[in-house]
C-alpha cells in the first residue's frame, strides 16, 4: 500500500468532518496517510478527529533552510533524470504551464507553495497526493505532484463546480485521477476533460458513528437495535429535525412556508449555522411559527450522532437555486438513512442517487406545497400503529441497507484505495529511488 499526501486547504473545519472520516477510512484499507493543510486554524477540532489532528501538517511547517536544502537535492534528482532522458523535463514544463494558467494567483507564489508541500511530500516519501476541493489544494497538490514526479487526483465535492469554480479544466487535465462525488459531476467532468480518468465515489458515512440507536417498529429490529431502543418511540422528542448550513441550496424557506399547513402540533428543530439565519429567522416570526420552529444553532458531530435518531425524521428539503446551484450528495442524508430514522427530502438529482419513494418521503423541490403534504403523510404514518409504522420499517431498512452496501465510509474508501494502487508514479521516478 501507498504512502497519500492528503491536502486540505484548512484544519479543522466542522463542516467537512467527512474527510477526516475518509482519510481514517484510508488508513483502515492499510495505506499510511501523511494530512497536510494549507492553512492551520485556532481551533478544537471534532470529536474522535484528536489522534488526527496530533498528526495534521501545514505548509508553515516548512522553515526556510528545510526549503533551501529540499531544493538542494531536487536540483540534483533533476540532474540525474535529465542524464537519462527527457521525461522529467515534461514534468517540470507541465508545472510551469499549469502554475501559469491559474488564475487570480502569482505564478512564484504558486510555485513556491508546491515546492514546500514538495518538501513535505519528500520527507515523509509520499507516493501519491490527494486533494479535497479543486480550489488551492488542487492548485498546490498538482504543482508538488509535477515537480517531484508523483501521481496526483483531487475530489470535488460541488460549491468548487457549481458555486466558485476556479481554473476547473486546468486542474482536470493536469490530474492523473478525479472523484466526483455524484453522477451529474461525473458526466460533466469527462464532457470538460474527455482524457482525464474520473471515478463516481461518493462520501462515505461513518458508520461506527451513525448507526440505529431506536427503531421505528416495537417488534422489529436487530440485537443491536433491541438493546438502544429501550422505550422505543415513547423516549422519542415528538419533533423532526433540520440538520445542515442554513443557505440557499437547503430549501429552508420552503420548510418554514410548509410548516403553515401543518397541524401546529409539529414542531421542528432547525439544527446549523449560516448566511440566511436572520432571514429564516425574520420569516418565522412574520408567518408566526416561533412555538414551532426551534433554531439550535451549530451543534457537533458528536451531538449529531447521539440525538438524532430521538427525533421522528428527518428533513431536508434541498432546492435549486436561481443559477441552478444545488448541493451534490449531502452527508447528512446518509447520516440519517445510517441511524435508521425516516427521511423527507426533494426529487433533486443529487439525492435521486442515494434514495428514492421506496427508501424516503420524497417532495418536489422548491415547491412547499408538496413538502407540506408529503410531511403531512409521513405524520399520517406516524401515527398509523398498523400499515404506518410498517411502511416507516420497510422504508428505513431499505435506506439503512443502502448505506451498509454502498455508502459506509469503508466501502467507499476500498474503491478510493483501488485508484490509488492504479496510478503509477513516473518512471523516471521510480529510477533515482532505486538508485538512492
Amino acid at each position: 500500500m501507498k504512502t497519500i499526501l492528503y491536502v486540505l486547504s484548512e484544519f479543522p473545519v466542522a463542516s467537512e468532518t467527512f474527510v477526516t472520516t475518509e482519510i481514517k477510512a484510508i488508513e483502515r484499507q492499510g495505506h499510511r496517510v501523511v494530512p497536510v493543510c494549507l492553512i492551520r486554524r485556532d481551533e478544537p477540532c471534532q470529536a474522535g478527529d484528536e489522534g488526527l489532528a496530533e498528526c495534521f501538517l501545514s505548509l508553515a511547517d516548512v522553515s526556510v533552510i528545510t526549503l533551501l536544502n529540499c531544493l538542494i537535492l531536487w536540483v540534483f534528482d533533476v540532474v540525474v533524470a535529465l542524464l537519462k532522458g527527457d521525461e522529467y523535463l515534461s514534468s517540470l514544463l507541465s508545472a510551469w504551464r499549469f502554475a501559469q494558467q491559474q488564475e487570480g494567483v502569482r505564478t512564484r507564489s504558486v510555485l513556491l507553495n508546491g515546492f514546500k508541500l514538495m518538501c513535505l511530500l519528500k520527507r515523509h516519501q509520499g507516493q501519491h497526493i490527494h486533494c479535497h476541493f479543486a480550489w488551492s489544494p488542487a492548485v498546490m497538490g498538482i504543482t508538488a505532484a509535477r515537480l517531484s514526479g508523483v501521481s496526483v487526483s483531487f475530489t470535488s465535492h460541488g460549491s468548487d463546480v457549481y458555486k466558485t469554480p476556479q481554473n476547473l479544466q486546468s486542474k482536470l487535465q493536469n490530474a492523473d485521477f478525479v472523484v466526483a462525488v455524484c453522477k451529474r459531476m461525473h458526466d460533466e467532468f469527462q464532457a470538460i476533460s474527455p482524457e482525464t480518468p474520473v471515478v463516481h465515489i461518493p462520501c462515505g458515512v461513518d458508520t461506527q458513528t451513525f448507526y440505529p440507536r431506536y427503531s421505528c417498529s416495537d417488534k422489529q429490529g436487530s440485537p443491536k437495535e433491541k438493546k438502544n431502543q429501550k422505550t422505543n418511540n415513547q423516549e422519542k422528542n415528538n419533533k423532526l429535525l433540520f440538520l445542515g448550513r442554513l443557505s440557499e441550496t437547503k430549501g429552508l424557506p420552503d420548510l418554514i412556508q410548509a410548516m403553515t399547513q401543518l397541524p401546529a402540533t409539529t414542531h421542528i428543530d432547525i439544527a446549523g449555522a449560516g448566511p440566511m439565519q436572520q432571514q429564516l429567522t425574520e420569516q418565522v416570526e412574520q408567518l408566526g411559527l416561533q412555538q414551532q420552529v426551534h433554531f439550535l444553532g451549530a451543534v457537533s458531530r458528536q451531538w449529531v450522532s447521539e440525538h438524532i435518531s430521538a427525533y421522528q425524521a428527518l428533513v431536508l428539503p434541498f432546492c435549486k437555486t436561481s443559477e441552478g446551484i444545488m448541493d451534490t450528495g449531502p452527508l447528512v442524508l446518509k447520516e440519517a438513512m445510517a441511524s435508521k430514522i425516516p427521511i423527507v427530502t426533494t426529487d433533486l438529482m443529487a439525492t435521486g442517487e442515494i434514495l428514492d419513494e421506496y427508501s424516503g418521503w420524497i417532495a418536489k423541490h422548491n415547491d412547499p406545497h408538496s413538502l407540506a403534504c408529503t410531511l403531512q403523510q409521513l405524520l399520517d404514518d406516524l401515527a398509523d400503529p398498523d400499515k404506518g409504522q410498517q411502511r416507516i420499517h420497510l422504508k428505513t431498512g431499505l435506506a439503512y441497507h443502502q448505506v451498509k452496501t454502498r455508502f459506509s465510509a469503508d466501502v467507499c474508501a476500498a474503491q478510493l484505495s483501488r485508484q490509488f494502487q492504479a496510478v503509477g508514479a513516473a518512471k523516471w521516478v521510480e529510477e533515482v529511488r532505486h538508485e538512492n
